[in-house]
C-alpha cells in the first residue's frame, strides 16, 4: 500500500558518481553526498507528513481474541461503535470482528475525516490486499502513507508516469 523505492541500477549515472559505502564508517560521508532526485524528495516529504498510527486499546479483556491480534482488538462491535471509539482522530485504528460475518475481521481506520473499514486477513502475516506485513502496526503505517500520498500527490504521480525523467538512470532516449 505504500510507495516503494527501486534499488539503484548498476551502471546508472547515480552509481557512477556516488559509490556505495563499503564500511559503516563511510555511511555518514555517503549520506551527505547523496542527493535523491527531486520527485523522490517530494514523495519522501509526503511520507513524513502522513498521519501516524494510533492504536485504540480495548479497556477490557476480549474472549476468543485471535492470538495474532493485540489489545487493539475489540471483539464483535458494529461499524458505528467502531467509529465512536476512533473519536475522529486521524490515524486511529481498531480491529473488530464483523457482526454481519462472524469469524471475519475488520480493520477500522480513521483517515480523511471518515472511518474506513477493511476486511483483514492473516496467513502468518497480516494483509488487506496483496502486500503482507509482520504486524498490524506496519500494515496501518503503510496504509496511512499510501492513502496520504494518493490524496496529496495523485496529479503529481500521474505526471511522473506520463513524463518520466530518464537522466538519473543512465539511459539515453531516441
Amino acid at each position: 500500500m505504500a510507495a516503494s523505492s527501486n534499488s539503484s541500477l548498476s551502471g546508472s549515472s547515480v552509481s557512477s558518481v556516488y559509490s556505495e559505502p563499503r564500511s559503516p564508517r563511510e555511511l555518514p560521508k555517503y549520506a551527505e553526498e547523496y542527493q535523491p532526485p527531486i520527485w523522490k524528495s517530494y514523495l519522501y516529504q509526503l511520507q513524513q507528513e502522513a498521519p501516524r498510527p494510533k492504536r485504540i486499546i480495548c479497556p477490557r479483556e476480549v474472549e476468543n481474541r485471535p492470538k495474532y491480534y493485540g489489545r487493539e482488538f475489540h471483539g464483535i462491535i458494529s461499524r458505528e461503535q467502531a467509529d465512536e471509539l476512533l473519536g475522529g482522530v486521524e490515524g486511529a485504528y481498531i480491529l473488530r470482528e464483523s457482526q454481519r460475518q462472524p469469524g471475519c475481521y475488520t480493520l477500522a481506520l480513521r483517515f480523511g475525516n471518515q472511518t474506513l473499514n477493511y476486511r483483514l486477513f492473516h496467513d502468518g502475516k497480516h494483509f488487506v490486499g496483496e502486500k503482507r506485513f509482520e504486524s498490524i502496526h506496519d500494515l496501518v503505517t503503510d496504509g496511512l502513507i499510501t492513502l496520504y500520498i494518493e490524496t496529496k500527490a495523485a496529479e503529481y504521480i500521474s505526471k511522473m508516469t506520463t513524463n518520466p525523467i530518464y537522466e538519473h538512470i543512465g539511459y539515453a532516449t531516441l
